[in-house]
């Protein structure tokens, strides 16, 4: 059985519309035969305190709808870009051990964030030799030249 591993920011049981997706088109995917692995951060959008009592622990995962959810420790990022940049950063590093343990990977979706999130699926391609896919649902180049990391004169 073929295996495939996602790497969303989020999955349920928040209701973001990007966390349904995912899981949609993971259950579709267990529906086609395949072993359905997700490395997933802790439920946070909203307010991380309606998750207050959702258990977290570094070696537990869960199984919903047939698929295999690990949940991977990062913190949340506070307001601020440089603690969203670190928040992201220390998803790539999380979700790249955590890859670690899973075997006979066949393939690698990464879904954001754009600029840290292939990052890690590239990682975890090279060490399971498998393929990669990141997908990407829009860019925002103008919040890093609002926030004085980019300058562009053309715009």
């Amino acid at each position: 059985m073929p295996h495939l591993v996602v790497i969303p920011q989020v999955f349920p049981p928040e209701g973001h519309t990007t966390a349904i997706m995912t899981l949609e088109f993971c259950s579709h995917m267990v529906g086609k035969g395949w072993d359905v692995s997700v490395l997933a951060g802790r439920p946070h959008h909203g307010g991380a305190e309606q998750y207050s009592d959702f258990r977290y622990d570094l070696l537990e995962f869960e199984k919903i709808n047939g698929i295999t959810v690990y949940r991977c420790w990062y913190p949340l990022p506070e307001s601020g870009t440089w603690s969203r940049v670190l928040s992201y950063l220390l998803q790539v590093i999380s979700t790249s051990i955590n890859l670690i343990r899973l075997k006979n990977v066949n393939v690698i979706i990464t879904l954001g964030p754009p600029l840290l999130g292939p990052v890690g699926g590239w990682l975890g391609s090279k060490m399971k030799r498998s393929r990669l896919i990141h997908v990407v649902y829009d860019l925002y180049p103008d919040i890093a030249i609002d926030d004085g990391l980019l300058s562009n004169p053309f715009l």
